[in-house]
């Protein structure tokens, strides 16, 4: 297992509000990547828009949304995909970002013991557990 501990620098409520803080470079296409963050925080369906956002010290914006699970995901302007990659639990200790290194296979069952974690009464005491996609 290969754990990391990040730093938050600051909290939002949305995407957004942590693009506006963090001040990343979006001349690219700016106009496109607006439109990205608003449909993040929108949610492409209703009910899964952006839950919780990060700007960290190793200068990356990280956001968290609701699916049937709450997932971690990083925020790239203009190349943001998902992939069949493991899921990585990570959990949010208010000041930092604690990546475990363990790792679960995207099935039913991984889904389902994450979904625990997250129901567990402890999973604030703990640090709110989330599941990293990349």
């Amino acid at each position: 297992m290969n754990n990391k501990t990040i730093k938050i620098l600051s909290r939002h409520n949305t995407l957004a509000e942590a693009v506006e803080a963090a001040k990343p470079d979006l001349s690219y296409n700016e106009r496109e990547a607006r439109q990205s963050i608003n449909l993040t925080d929108r949610g492409y369906n209703r009910d899964r828009g952006t839950i919780a956002a990060f700007v960290c010290e190793d200068g990356k914006i990280r956001f968290v949304y609701q699916a049937d699970i709450a997932l971690l995901h990083e925020f790239s302007p203009f190349s943001s995909c998902l992939s069949d990659s493991p899921f990585e639990l990570v959990f949010d200790q208010v000041d930092y970002l604690d990546f475990t290194g363990l790792r679960m296979t995207k099935n039913a069952k991984s889904r389902q013991t994450i979904r625990s974690l997250q129901a567990a009464p402890d999973n604030t005491a703990a640090g709110r557990c989330h599941a990293l996609v990349s």
